[in-house]
């Protein structure tokens, strides 16, 4: 079960049981600490999403506004002049504007007057390059690179530079989960007799399916290959080898 990261003062060991908690619990000093109680942190970073709140708030808040000038600029309010000092006018207008849409209504008199502020003409475009500069900045931040930054200027060397990059970022952060478990969670699990001494924790290694085809195919005229590894790697089921008779007699049909 994971602590609420507001509960918790990393700089200080302190575990707050509420917001004007001002002594706190050290839960390192714990006699749990190490066994029930497990922590992964860096004292240098306390974590990249902390980081990108400010990208999020920024990009919510434009996408807010975006929404507002496509409410204004499809539904413009609407409004009728008459005298408003007749009740019976007055009835009637009200009546007028409700049965004519959804929008906005309002009304003045005959003897006002009302006339609409001009303001910035744009059509969004000053919120959408916020919102691409916010998905940006977010990417930059949990990816190191802007993958699939520009549909419309994009290019291939680009994206798979950025790809690669990202995938040098990945067999780092896989390292790192490695060495948590390695040093922090399957140690308290031995200790608590879940696993037994010695256990460690390593990800299976991807393998090239196609490449290894390859030289399965360059060694099999010299070497016998399990046919259960066939099966297993590529799903391929092999009963039995051809002899050399039956390789003769299908190569009449190629």
């Amino acid at each position: 079960e994971l602590i609420p990261r507001n509960n918790i003062v990393p700089e200080k060991g302190l575990l707050l049981l509420k917001e004007d908690d001002s002594a706190g619990i050290k839960y390192r000093e714990a006699r749990e600490y190490g066994w029930w109680i497990l922590e992964f942190w860096d004292k240098k970073d306390f974590g990249l999403l902390n980081k990108a709140v400010p990208h999020v708030l920024f990009k919510r808040f434009a996408q807010a506004c975006w929404s507002e000038l496509c409410e204004i600029y499809a539904i413009p309010p609407r409004y009728i002049k008459t005298d408003t000092t007749n009740p019976e006018m007055l009835d009637r207008a009200e009546a007028m504007m409700r049965d004519m849409g959804a929008a906005a209504w309002f009304i003045i008199d005959s003897a006002e007057e009302f006339n609409f502020a001009k303001g910035a003409d744009t059509n969004g475009d000053v919120y959408n390059n916020l919102i691409k500069l916010c998905q940006n900045e977010i990417s930059m931040l949990i990816n190191s690179v802007v993958v699939g930054e520009d549909t419309k200027n994009g290019n291939e060397s680009k994206e798979e530079v950025s790809q690669k990059l990202l995938d040098i970022i990945v067999e780092f952060d896989k390292r790192m989960i490695k060495t948590y478990w390695n040093t922090t969670v399957i140690p308290a699990l031995v200790k608590l007799g879940v696993f037994p001494a010695g256990a460690s924790f390593s990800f299976q290694q991807e393998e090239d399916l196609e490449k290894l085809w390859k030289m399965v195919v360059e060694i099999a005229p010299y070497y016998s290959i399990n046919p259960d590894w066939i099966k297993e790697k590529f799903g391929l089921d092999i009963t039995e080898a051809k002899t050399a008779q039956q390789s003769d007699d299908l190569s009449f049909f190629a």
